[in-house]
């Protein structure tokens, strides 16, 4: 008896471990994740990547994440629903933030470069002791030789007049008390004795100094 049993036993083994047994077996399949790759986004520039992980992909049209699990094929499935095609159209004239902010720096940036512009011009200017009548007529010559220079198209000069005042002005505000006082006393001392006006004829004539007329000093700061 012992030994039919064992033969039963063997039998059995060998059964198992023959080829069609094996074959029945059916090994699972491993699953293919879709990884996020970074040329879509040439193709899609409403794409980025996700913060969800590489199985993803956002959306910056819908501000939605899509899930990438059989590839390429979602996203173009995404860009053909009426949700994608109305995100689209309402951006389409949308300004975001960071282009408003460069805009803004860029204007400012010319600004500061036409600015320094005009200091250099006329720090050059003084500095070689040139004439300040030139600088009426340098603006014109700028933008005529820089044609193709944004800063020379906003160069402006303001009338050297103005500008002699301005810095008059200013300059007046600096000095003593004592100095406005004495140039007020110096054209009083002269203007109300014709006798010391007559004076000072004779001295200039003997200095060889011609005439000048004597100005009184303005109380306003109009021209």
């Amino acid at each position: 008896m012992s030994s039919g049993s064992d033969s039963n036993r063997v039998d059995s083994d060998t059964d198992d471990s023959s080829p069609s047994a094996s074959t029945s077996r059916k090994r699972p399949k491993l699953a293919y994740k879709q990884k996020y790759k970074k040329d879509w986004e040439k193709q899609m520039p409403w794409l980025q990547e996700s913060q969800n992980g590489a199985s993803f992909g956002w959306c910056k049209a819908c501000k939605c994440d899509i899930k990438i699990t059989h590839g390429k094929g979602d996203l173009v499935k995404h860009e053909y629903t009426s949700k994608h095609t109305k995100s689209c159209v309402s951006t389409v004239g949308q300004k975001t933030i960071t282009s408003m902010f460069a805009e803004k720096t860029k204007e400012m940036t010319t600004e500061m470069r036409a600015k320094e512009a005009e200091i250099r011009i006329a720090g050059f200017v003084a500095e070689h002791n040139l004439p300040f009548k030139i600088m009426e007529h340098l603006p014109d010559l700028m933008r005529a030789v820089c044609s193709d220079s944004a800063i020379a198209g906003i160069f402006v000069m303001k009338c050297i007049c103005h500008s002699f005042h301005l810095c008059a002005s200013y300059a007046c505000e600096k000095l003593p008390e004592e100095v406005e006082k004495f140039a007020r006393y110096v054209y009083n001392y002269f203007s109300n004795s014709p006798k010391r006006t007559e004076e000072l004829k004779e001295f200039q004539q003997f200095a060889n100094v011609s005439p000048v007329k004597m100005l009184h000093p303005s109380f306003n700061t109009a021209l």
